[in-house]
């Protein structure tokens, strides 16, 4: 610092950069971890703020075309696994919808449902769009979903019909 000032002041902006960077970084991966809007709004609510920020993009881009319904039965004291998974492959099949679907309209649903002693949770999104043919190879998007269901013990399931629209219907058994 007293022999050289000029460089001891141009390595402390360097730390000063590096420092925001990793702060950044930090982040950025807390956030993927478990988005904080799942702890301020619930699952629907941080849902429907994802859906609202698809249709906040500049004009001439795709948007959000459609609802999200809050279920009959609050979701609240969901494990933090299954609402993350859940919350996680909405994101993606909105995102995919509005990119590719040219859908009219869309629903995303929640609701819990008795198995026995245990509850299921369902999500379900429905779209209007054009579909996909069954000969199209599954993309990323795609399998990124189904995997995230079954790493919670959940299944996916979707269902296209060419120029009628997509339903996704991704299932969470909510153990007690």
């Amino acid at each position: 610092l007293d022999a050289d000032p000029e460089r001891a002041r141009k390595l402390l902006e360097e730390l000063a950069s590096q420092n925001e960077a990793t702060v950044s970084e930090i982040r950025r991966l807390v956030y993927a971890l478990r988005p904080p809007e799942l702890d301020e709004l619930g699952l629907a609510g941080a849902v429907r703020d994802y859906a609202d920020g698809l249709n906040g993009n500049p004009a001439g881009e795709p948007h959000f075309p459609g609802t999200v319904q809050e279920p009959e039965e609050k979701l609240s004291e969901l494990p933090a696994a299954i609402e993350v998974a859940a919350y996680r492959i909405a994101a993606e099949a909105l995102t995919n919808i509005t990119r590719h679907a040219m859908a009219h309209h869309c629903t995303v649903s929640f609701s819990l449902e008795e198995n026995g002693s245990a509850k299921i949770l369902q999500l379900n999104i429905v779209d209007d769009g054009i579909g996909h043919s069954d000969h199209r190879k599954a993309g990323v998007g795609l399998n990124s979903m189904r995997e995230r269901a079954e790493e919670v013990g959940g299944t996916f399931k979707i269902e296209s019909f060419p120029q009628k629209g997509t339903c996704l219907i991704a299932r969470f058994p909510l153990v007690s």
